[in-house]
């Protein structure tokens, strides 16, 4: 069966590319991300750049807070744990180099928007961007995103992207959910009945 991008997993490293006949000039006019991919000044096959990862989350994330009039000492400070649904379509830029790894990434966007949540709960894919929330590659862990975007083929009116989901396949671990998680999805399953009852009634 065809499609846009291969369903079948591969694994890419930097040696799978040669970086000789990679013109990081020419790729670097063709995307509009800053900055730009460059080689490390070490002379190591290595490079650096920016990758952007749309997080296409629909189950609520989990952050920890600290608890006001807490103090300021991290040990024994109280937290709680808020719930908040990212929006939809939010884009995180993250300037990683050709060394790091899908879980790697995972782990660098939890830290940004300071998620509790596992990471095994979420999974890195790579579609376009018209088909975000629908179409697109489940990476495996040690793909290494950067190389693998110097392998996308330029294409202004339906770039192809990153982005982060929730981890559903193969099967969905519920024993690693707490309570006021599993309520908050069931919540979030009835305000989706909710809506598609409104567009059916319309």
């Amino acid at each position: 069966r065809s499609s846009d991008l291969e369903e079948k997993q591969r694994d890419v490293s930097p040696d799978s590319v040669c970086l000789e006949d990679i013109d990081l000039e020419d790729l670097n006019g063709q995307s509009e991300s800053d900055p730009k991919m460059k080689l490390t000044k070490d002379g190591s096959p290595v490079f650096t750049g920016t990758i952007e990862v749309y997080m296409m989350l629909v189950r609520p994330i989990h952050v920890l807070q600290a608890t006001p009039g807490a103090g300021t000492s991290g040990r024994g400070r109280l937290q709680r744990c808020q719930s908040f649904f990212i929006p939809d379509d939010t884009v995180k830029k993250l300037f990683i180099d050709s060394n790091t790894t899908t879980s790697d990434v995972i782990r660098l966007l939890l830290e940004k928007f300071q998620i509790s949540d596992s990471p095994v709960k979420f999974a890195l894919y790579e579609s376009r961007v018209s088909k975000l929330k629908t179409g697109g590659r489940k990476l495996s862990d040690g793909e290494k995103p950067l190389v693998l975007k110097l392998l996308w083929k330029a294409d202004k009116e339906d770039a192809q992207c990153y982005c982060l989901r929730d981890h559903t396949e193969p099967f969905i671990d519920w024993n690693s959910f707490a309570v006021a998680e599993l309520l908050n999805f069931l919540k979030m399953l009835e305000r989706e009945e909710t809506r598609h009852l409104e567009k059916v009634d319309n």
